[in-house]
């Protein structure tokens, strides 16, 4: 059985508590290795809404208990199981 998995994604303070440039690259290396590991995955970006302020709408189509399903739970994505 297919289900829908999604995300909603908090990226406006990625910067938050960092106090040096180098800080901040390794934040961002951070997130660019989750954002390849979850493409990897399957996972797509829905539509931004600007009036969402920071938030990113992203969602993946997997089989249920596969390890792509496995894997995109452990990095935070949420069930809803398709008709």
């Amino acid at each position: 059985m297919k289900i829908d998995l999604n995300y909603t994604h908090r990226s406006k303070w990625l910067y938050d508590g960092c106090t040096s440039i180098d800080e901040m690259l390794e934040r961002l290396g951070d997130e660019i290795g989750y954002l390849e590991d979850i493409r990897e995955l399957g996972a797509k970006l829905e539509v931004v809404v600007p009036e969402d302020k920071g938030f990113t709408h992203l969602s993946a189509t997997v089989e249920q208990g596969s390890v792509e399903h496995k894997e995109l739970e452990s990095l935070g994505f949420e069930a809803e199981v398709l008709e």
